[in-house]
């Protein structure tokens, strides 16, 4: 049974194929794959963006509706090259900033990345301010990135939703579950006549939550699920 979300919502993408993800690339294929059709499942028109980067920033999807955005494999997720993480943030935010947006929808940019820019145009100093103004004309920024600097690389750039993935196989989708799952309900919210708006510290809560790692079987539930 679909869940009833009416409100409409933009979501861009800002996703990380520098060489270093290649270890990362079966994990972001699955979990995007997985936000795709969780979010696909909520009633409500949502339109979907997808920028991918390294050395070179493509906008691969601008503003496409969710239904209609092709899963991620690795024919079209190729890793390799450096990171122009700032350029792609700005790429990413050319999808959902509208010179007159509808206050009542929701607009997104989330942000996958495992390093820090190494050759963009743009300065972090410009970034964080675009991101800035960019907040003050309600869009909600998503920083998903892994490392002990994670949170402070994030919070550099004005952003405070940090959610940090590790090495382990269930990582990148336990976070975007979390970020799903805030969002959906960022959505019902708003598709009941609520603001939005109200229900940012739970969505904040949901990015929060979601960077700790799912608790690890005890030993009898192990063998309950295998026994099932």
């Amino acid at each position: 049974m679909q869940a009833q979300c009416t409100v409409n919502t933009k979501v861009a993408f800002a996703v990380d194929r520098s060489g270093s993800m290649f270890d990362h690339r079966s994990f972001v294929i699955s979990s995007f794959n997985k936000f795709l059709g969780e979010q696909r499942g909520c009633d409500g028109y949502v339109e979907a963006s997808l920028v991918t980067f390294n050395d070179v920033v493509e906008i691969v999807h601008n503003s496409v509706p969710i239904t209609e955005i092709p899963d991620l494999s690795e024919r079209n997720y190729v890793t390799g090259g450096t990171t122009c993480l700032y350029d792609a943030i700005w790429a990413a935010i050319g999808c959902v900033d509208e010179e007159h947006p509808n206050e009542k929808d929701i607009r997104l940019v989330i942000i996958i990345t495992d390093g820090l820019d190494n050759c963009s145009v743009a300065s972090s100093p410009e970034t964080r301010e675009k991101v800035m103004q960019c907040k003050d004309k309600g869009i909600i920024f998503t920083w998903i990135s892994q490392g002990c600097d994670a949170k402070a690389a994030g919070e550099r750039l004005g952003i405070v939703n940090v959610a940090e993935f590790s090495d382990e196989p269930d990582s990148i989708e336990h976070v975007l579950r979390g970020i799903s799952q805030g969002l959906t309900q960022l959505r019902l919210g708003s598709s009941q006549g609520d603001d939005w708006r109200d229900g940012i510290s739970s969505f904040e809560e949901s990015v929060r939550q979601s960077s700790q790692a799912p608790e690890p079987m005890e030993d009898d539930d192990l063998s309950l699920s295998m026994r099932h």
